[in-house]
């Protein structure tokens, strides 16, 4: 006995390849704006200054025009000379900065010097060689940036209730709660953090798809709850066998991740029943889960599992009980008008007793004649 319907065959093989990868919790995307700006002391001739800044995003997320670095030359010089180095590319060697006037450096000529616009960081050197300078002034500018460094996100999950093994997929469902949990490590403090939530492929509702978590400065993490329903665990196919005394039925439950699982029902009622025949909970001998026995409970007219270990994919369910063992009736024994002849009294049959009387009759009576 096979439950099959093409639909229903058709959807498992979708649902097969599509979610072969698929992943059990919600993953994100992140964009964010950050407006840095730090001006750093005067360096004295000899000297240098080191500036490391660890970005959220590449490069090429940058502002062009509000991302640079200024320099000011000591007023009380005539100029100043220095050398500026960005990742490692020189992009001012021996340039003169007339006293107390300024010079800026733009993200353009960052680039053009050939710094990679994929990085994800800034180590800017700058070296007074001639006389000193009076300020250094970084600033950092991005609107609505793709967040794809120095920042990391966790998902925890709850079950809000028990998943439970169903005779087909419309039946099984389970909520869950979700919790995002968002930590940046960059050297800058983020705004108008937004994150757009995905939901895995087994998630049967949604809940919100976009979260706006506002400021999020360094180091600091901040959390957003999910909850939602995804899909539960269900037979894709059902087969009864007869082996000598015994039928053994085994079911092929299909789970969209590795899950503990329960599973309660019936098997004398339908849809179970055609799948159980001559059923009787005092005749089952085993139950096995991919090989491994698994205990169940025995309330009334249902077999009750609990904490079943199921793999992503298929498993592979078996009960097996005996056969109930066939009555035979056997027919009432006739009763003739003789058989009371035949019945016992005092260790002898009544037509014993009749013919023992029967002589002593006749013997007393030839006696007397």
């Amino acid at each position: 006995m096979r439950l099959r319907g093409l639909v229903f065959a058709l959807t498992v093989l979708v649902l097969l390849s599509v979610t072969a990868l698929a992943q059990e919790y919600v993953t994100i995307t992140t964009t964010a704006d950050v407006q840095y700006t730090n001006t750093y002391a005067a360096i004295t001739q000899g000297n240098s200054l080191t500036i490391t800044i660890y970005l959220p995003f590449k490069l090429s997320s940058l502002n062009d025009t509000y991302t640079n670095l200024t320099v000011v030359a000591d007023a009380d010089t005539a100029s100043t000379t220095v050398n500026v180095t960005v990742n490692g590319y020189p992009v001012a060697t021996n340039y003169e900065i007339s006293g107390g006037a300024a010079k800026t450096w733009t993200l353009a000529d960052f680039e053009a010097a050939g710094v990679d616009m994929n990085a994800t960081s800034l180590v800017i050197v700058i070296e007074a060689i001639a006389n000193n300078t009076t300020s250094e002034t970084l600033n950092i500018s991005c609107n609505d940036g793709l967040v794809v460094a120095n920042f990391s996100y966790t998902v925890t999950e709850t079950k809000l209730s028990t998943p439970q093994i169903k005779f087909d997929a419309d039946s099984s469902f389970y909520s869950v709660k979700q919790t995002i949990t968002i930590t940046q490590n960059s050297s800058v403090n983020l705004t108008d953090v937004n994150c757009t939530i995905t939901y895995p492929s087994n998630a049967i509702s949604r809940d919100i798809s976009y979260y706006n978590f506002g400021t999020l400065n360094v180091s600091e993490s901040k959390s957003k709850a999910v909850s939602f329903q995804k899909q539960g665990p269900y037979l894709t196919d059902i087969d009864t066998k007869e082996e000598d005394n015994k039928y053994i039925v085994e079911m092929k439950v299909y789970s969209l991740e590795n899950l503990t699982a329960n599973m309660e029902f019936d098997p004398t009622e339908e849809p179970w029943d055609d799948y159980f025949p001559n059923f009787s909970k005092d005749n089952i001998v085993s139950i096995k889960l991919n090989d491994v026995s698994v205990d169940w409970e025995d309330p009334e007219n249902t077999i009750k599992m609990e904490s079943l270990t199921l793999n992503k994919g298929l498993n592979t369910l078996n009960i097996t009980y005996t056969k109930v063992g066939e009555v035979i009736e056997v027919p009432p024994e006739e009763v003739t008008w003789y058989s009371w002849l035949f019945e016992s009294v005092f260790g002898a049959p009544v037509l014993l007793w009749i013919i023992v009387a029967a002589i002593l009759v006749i013997g007393i009576y030839s006696s007397r004649r």
